[in-house]
């Protein structure tokens, strides 16, 4: 197996951790291994973390735990891996790279270039319609004068002042190329403008831009770790208009304000959805939960009157009079003079009623006005049911003490489980995050945005657009179907979680049951027309970095 080292970092221990013990010690360096790698592994597929230290793996179970390996353990929690023990000398090659100072850092998989390149522009240009004359015509003994040449087989044109490569109608290699110029170690996924600006100084084909433009657009690490400028998903939907007083109550906690000498910070607001007639109550927050208070600022009730007694717009009087029938009596009142009011009690409920209709009218009006201005700059949700997503990163909580800059903007892609309500597109979702992220799993579609796989493009055999698997596993998502040819053992067509079906593989019945026993199971529980549990839990097949043969090593298990 052409196992090879990635990067490696050295970093001295600061003096306040020097006197620790071996095991606080070695928590630290994956502490610091997670915070120098964490663009690669947060919101990632599970890696593995190989130690010597067997006490380490079971760090979660440890009786005693200080402060600072608290907040260690915060920390990795944001983590999806699992801890593996090896013993020392059997790993002994991690010694010798932190003892090796001219050692390389870094070492990349370059994207390698075919000898035969000079032949397969040849064919190119004689297969293609738009270069085949031009290329014959060059080829012949007396060429007709024109911008095109040939040297050394390639075809070039003069054209800005510069001989330019001109690449032929192929996929493939138009795929290579757009891959060394975009997402090539040394260039590192430039956008569109860029990548276009640095292929014209050497290459030209018709079509260029459109293809730089999908080409771009379809790189998975582009859409993972770059911002989306479009409208956000997600129409305004206002609520129904409640039909009785205190049928829907709408409540927000507003805080935190200076303590008051009773202990309350909070404001607990209620507010009546159909009269707008609002309740501002003190509260406070304590370890036993939300308490009332009995007491607050002597300004509360008076900022609360004001806000009753206030025309509200969004049903054309104040909240005060359409829960009362008349208006706030003010100071003012006792010296102006008013009109006697009536006792009967059937003109009381006319007006009542007349208010209630005004206010229905009112309300119905504002919530049209509030669409269309809001819908202005919001798409249809295109989501539906097992969807694959990206989720905003900005809706998960990560460690404190960095930039999210730097960090990837998405992650996932995770499958939508449902839509939150009767309609199917939604406009929130239910999304099938990773049990080890502490999130509530019901996002706005317009914190999401869809995953398109690689396999669904027009470039073929580009470089692989699956997660990193920075350990050497993939997942097994289940099998597919099966073969056999004569006298040689079954073989089963294996599809890995979070892959594009172009990685499928076929393996044996002896690799499926070293490697993920429980997929072989089910599978032949389901052919054989048993019923069948749950989804088990997906298993970890070794994958070879450099050349990712989804192929598993014969006595691994997970």
């Amino acid at each position: 197996m052409a196992w090879h080292p990635v990067e490696h970092f050295s970093k001295k221990v600061p003096v306040v951790h020097s006197i620790d013990n071996a095991r606080k010690k070695e928590l630290l360096a994956f502490v610091h291994a997670l915070k120098r790698w964490r663009h690669s592994l947060l919101g990632r597929s599970q890696f593995r973390w190989v130690t010597d230290n067997n006490p380490l793996v079971f760090y979660k179970t440890q009786d005693t735990v200080n402060s600072t390996i608290a907040r260690w353990m915060v920390f990795i929690d944001q983590f999806d891996f699992f801890p593996d023990h090896i013993l020392g000398k059997s790993n002994r090659f991690v010694d010798a790279l932190s003892r090796c100072p001219d050692y390389c850092t870094a070492v990349y998989s370059t994207f390698e270039i075919d000898d035969n390149l000079r032949d397969s522009f040849i064919h190119g240009y004689q297969a293609n319609l738009e270069f085949r004359d031009k290329y014959a015509n060059c080829s012949s003994p007396n060429p007709a004068p024109s911008h095109y040449r040939i040297q050394e087989g390639y075809l070039l044109v003069h054209t800005r002042g510069k001989d330019l490569f001109c690449l032929p109608s192929d996929s493939h290699l138009r795929t290579r190329l757009l891959g060394e110029f975009h997402d090539a170690p040394a260039i590192r996924h430039f956008g569109v403008n860029r990548t276009i600006d640095r292929l014209r100084e050497r290459f030209w084909w018709p079509g260029l831009l459109g293809d730089v433009t999908r080409y771009c657009k379809s790189c998975e690490f582009c859409r993972r770790c770059k911002s989306r400028s479009r409208c956000s998903y997600g129409e305004l939907r206002p609520l129904l208009v409640p039909l009785r007083h205190r049928e829907a109550i709408a409540m927000d906690i507003t805080g935190p304000f200076p303590k008051h000498k009773t202990g309350v910070d909070r404001i607990l607001t209620m507010v009546d959805r159909l009269t707008k007639f609002a309740m501002f109550l003190p509260c406070r927050y304590h370890a036993k939960g939300l308490e009332l208070a009995e007491d607050w600022v002597e300004r509360l009730p008076d900022v609360e009157l004001a806000y009753n007694s206030s025309i509200h717009p969004a049903i054309g009087m104040s909240p005060f009079e359409f829960g009362h029938g008349s208006l706030v009596t003010s100071p003012l009142d006792t010296i102006i003079p008013r009109m006697a009011e009536s006792d009967d009690h059937l003109l009381f409920l006319r007006r009542m009623q007349e208010l209630l209709v005004k206010a229905h009218d009112q309300m119905a009006k504002t919530h049209q006005h509030m669409s269309q201005q809001a819908n202005r700059q919001c798409l249809p949700c295109p989501f539906r049911a097992d969807d694959l997503v990206w989720v905003s990163a900005a809706e998960f909580s990560l460690e404190q003490d960095i930039s999210r800059k730097l960090l990837p903007k998405w992650m996932g892609p995770w499958p939508i489980v449902a839509p939150v309500g009767d309609a199917p597109e939604g406009p929130s979702f239910i999304i099938q995050v990773p049990t080890h992220l502490p999130v509530y799993p019901v996002f706005h579609c317009s914190k999401s945005a869809l995953y398109t796989p690689a396999e669904h493009d027009e470039f073929p055999n580009r470089r692989s657009q699956d997660p990193t698997s920075m350990d050497g596993f993939q997942e097994v998502g289940n099998i597919i179907s099966q073969r056999r040819y004569g006298n040689r053992p079954t073989e089963y067509l294996v599809h890995f979680a979070y892959c594009t079906h172009q990685a499928n593989r076929w393996l044996t019945r002896a690799e499926l049951q070293a490697t993920a026993s429980d997929v072989l199971a089910r599978y032949e529980r389901k052919m054989q027309g048993k019923s069948v549990s749950s989804a088990p839990r997906r298993t970890l097949v070794q994958v070879p970095p450099s050349d990712r043969q989804l192929r598993p090593r014969p006595g691994l298990t997970s």
